[in-house]
């Protein structure tokens, strides 16, 4: 295991895995909630696989970008 990961909570991190990195990102509760939930019922490993999943549609879907990111939404406002 990488130094600085020897106590790393995430259950299937995997040092042999792509390059990934960890990155903190602000979610409140619900989002976290709605992650975790979405891993569960579609077998992900974790929240982080649902977040690289949600990425690579929006990769994978170009013509949908500004479908994805222009609106803002506040769900929580």
């Amino acid at each position: 295991m990488p130094a600085g990961h020897e106590n790393d909570a995430r259950p299937h991190y995997n040092p042999g895995m792509k390059d990934y990195q960890a990155r903190p990102v602000e979610l409140d509760s619900e989002m976290v909630a709605y992650l975790e939930e979405t891993a569960k019922q579609y077998s992900l490993a974790d929240a982080g696989k649902a977040v690289r999943c949600l990425i690579n549609y929006a990769r994978e879907n170009p013509e949908r970008r500004d479908e994805i990111f222009s609106e803002v939404r506040c769900l929580g406002c």
